[in-house]
């Protein structure tokens, strides 16, 4: 993110009473070690704190934005952080020992509990109940175990260049953008859980 002209990367909290607050103080310079380790995602834990991940690092942060606790998690390439009911987290991550795309379950401690080997890096990772969604070009469900189930083949995201940029699930439906590489085009789908087209525009 930019902020000021310079490149710092910060948490904007929006709230409906009292507007925004960028939680910048505690992670504008990060370790001397992560120069090039800029915030990804941030969830709100039940007792109102929040965790947020970097490409490798795993922060604790106050309902108020003061850092608690910053932990290197042993993985890089973090993208995508989403809290499980048990309480746990999951990250869409890389390990370098060796070489491997995986979803990673952690927990607040930021040890890791399970790594699951994917075919090929998922840049954004949605829960929902014992399925796993991933993003790479098209949406992938997968289960508990992180095999997959079924993917996305409409035409919009699988033929003459299209792809899938983004998507999120809201009660049992599934909205996605995505654009054309060849004419620039846009589109919006919309799927049941098991990625069913229900409409598109």
């Amino acid at each position: 993110d930019f902020l000021d002209g310079s490149q710092t990367t910060f948490i904007l909290k929006l709230d409906k009473l009292t507007g925004a607050t960028i939680w910048d103080n505690a992670f504008s310079n990060l370790d001397a070690n992560y120069n090039n380790d800029y915030l990804k995602d941030v969830v709100q834990y039940a007792d109102s704190t929040y965790y947020a991940i970097s490409d490798s690092l795993l922060f604790h942060f106050s309902k108020d934005g003061d850092s608690l606790s910053s932990i290197n998690t042993g993985l890089t390439g973090m993208v995508s952080l989403n809290l499980r009911a048990d309480g746990n987290l999951v990250t869409t991550a890389s390990s370098n020992f060796p070489q491997t795309k995986l979803v990673a379950v952690l927990d607040v401690s930021g040890t890791i509990l399970n790594q699951y080997p994917i075919n090929d890096f998922a840049n954004k990772t949605v829960l929902n109940n014992s399925h796993v969604y991933t993003l790479n070009k098209v949406i992938t469900q997968r289960d508990a175990s992180m095999q997959v189930l079924s993917t996305s083949t409409l035409s919009q995201d699988s033929i003459g260049g299209n792809v899938i940029s983004d998507f999120d699930l809201s009660n049992d439906t599934i909205y996605a953008c995505g654009y054309n590489l060849a004419d620039s085009s846009s589109f919006i789908l919309v799927l049941d859980t098991n990625l069913n087209l229900i409409a598109n525009k």
